[in-house]
């Protein structure tokens, strides 16, 4: 018997699976993803996904006796004009805009960090872009023209478009409502560009991801890292975020908050890579700060005002390296859920519910949770995917 111990980035939750019992699927195309997926839908087989495992929650992680969705290989694009392509979920963003960008047009929104995220898991995520993107051109929503999804209710596959009602329900709903095949993105043009209409392809592996994926023994191994890109990783640690989501007069107390936090948590979190100062002393450099523009509207289950908003918060490298580590790593997180929510601040738990400890039906206003929910059970009666 080979046994599997397959966990996602944050290398704090895994589970054990004997190889022979892995129900592993990979398509390649969409009419291999479709119809394997109506026919799990159709017949009411349970089933998991993963895009780049870029989770710290382990949703990304195969459960037992699910049949497994794997993206990996999932990478397609075809072109619908000078300036929109669409792109299967499973491509990395970085990916993307650095494969445009031979073609001289310029992806405007993408995250920061490093090339961890798919299309599909960064628009689920909510979408905004690193610092000197989104204070520009807002969240990822705003370029992307439609989302083609199949809806757990029937297995069909439908195309979601800016002017749908549920467009903008689905930024930041965490994978719980549809899942994603693919997404239409309005470019840039930079100069006369060399995408045509009706192009189509495999969109190439550009960037390394710097965590190991599932160890399935065919899984795509990418190129060495370079050498800047290694700084992002260290063995026996993993690069944890603790964000807030805040309106612009709530700046102060969220940075009280998170200087708070840091102080009360000083022999676990170190600070790294921030550009924020605190009212400590020793909070010199400790955090950082991104803007979010608002243009055409913020997806609700991000924020509930359709207004500029601030991202705030800290990065840290925390240890993973035994259990013991892991116990603190849940208690530092359950403490910045009390601080952040006692204080009337929003979270990021899209990313960053390190261990699935937020009641989302408190969390959320009346009005948000009843809608998230009606939309809940019109596009997934039957529960096949995760409710928040």
């Amino acid at each position: 018997m080979i046994k599997l111990k397959i966990s996602d980035y944050g290398g704090i939750h895994f589970r054990e699976f004997d190889i022979k019992n892995l129900k592993l699927y990979r398509p390649n195309s969409e009419e291999e993803f479709v119809s394997f997926l109506n026919k799990l839908i159709t017949k009411k087989i349970s089933f998991s996904f993963s895009g780049g495992s870029h989770t710290f929650n382990g949703s990304s992680i195969p459960e037992p006796n699910k049949y497994h969705i794997d993206l990996t290989n999932y990478r397609w694009y075809k072109c619908h004009s000078d300036n929109i392509l669409e792109v299967a979920s499973g491509c990395t963003v970085w990916d993307i805009r650095d494969f445009v960008q031979s073609l001289k047009l310029k992806l405007r929104v993408w995250n920061g960090g490093f090339a961890g995220p798919t299309i599909g898991g960064y628009l689920l995520s909510g979408g905004f872009g690193r610092s000197g993107l989104s204070e520009k051109d807002g969240g990822l929503w705003e370029i992307v023209e439609f989302i083609k999804v199949i809806v757990p209710a029937n297995g069909v596959i439908k195309t979601i478009r800016k002017s749908d009602a549920i467009f903008k329900w689905i930024f930041g709903s965490k994978g719980t409502l549809v899942i994603i095949s693919s997404v239409g993105l309005r470019l840039e043009k930079l100069t006369n560009n060399e995408l045509q209409k009706g192009e189509k392809g495999i969109l190439p592996f550009l960037q390394p991801i710097l965590y190991e994926r599932h160890k399935y023994p065919d899984l795509f191994k990418y190129s060495p890292f370079t050498s800047a890109e290694s700084q992002f990783l260290e063995y026996g640690t993993k690069l944890f975020w603790f964000s807030h989501l805040i309106y612009p007069e709530s700046y102060e107390n969220s940075i009280k908050v998170l200087s708070d936090f840091h102080y009360h948590n000083s022999s676990i979190i170190k600070p790294t890579g921030g550009w924020v100062d605190g009212p400590r002393e020793q909070d010199k450099n400790f955090g950082y700060k991104y803007y979010i523009k608002q243009k055409s509207f913020i997806p609700p289950l991000l924020m509930n005002k359709n207004q500029d908003f601030l991202v705030t918060g800290i990065m840290s490298y925390l240890s993973i390296s035994s259990t013991t580590n892991i116990e603190e790593i849940e208690k530092v997180s359950k403490n910045f859920i009390n601080l952040t929510m006692n204080n009337g601040l929003r979270l990021y738990h899209q990313a960053e519910d390190f261990f699935n400890l937020i009641d989302y039906k408190t969390y959320y206003d009346k009005k948000t949770w009843s809608e998230y929910i009606n939309h809940k059970k019109t596009l997934d009666p039957f529960n096949f995917l995760p409710s928040l």
